[in-house]
């Protein structure tokens, strides 16, 4: 924004080009892997229906791996 009332004041003739880079600090990835969804303190049942969605497999034998994976 300050860069375009700077360039508003200016008196520019021809065709000019700005290219903006983005910040770093909003690359931040804004999505969940499967790690995170294990890491939760979320019931198993939960765990499993979520991890069940990302990957398009059984709710009920993801649930029985993490069953498995407790004990």
């Amino acid at each position: 924004i300050d860069l375009f009332n700077e360039l508003k004041q200016v008196n520019l003739k021809g065709e000019w080009v700005v290219v903006l880079a983005k910040n770093d600090k909003d690359n931040i990835s804004h999505s969940l892997c499967e790690n995170d969804i294990l890491e939760l303190e979320i019931p198993l049942k939960t765990k499993s229906k979520l991890l069940a969605k990302m990957n398009g497999k059984n709710p009920k034998e993801i649930y029985q791996k993490l069953l498995l994976s407790q004990s």
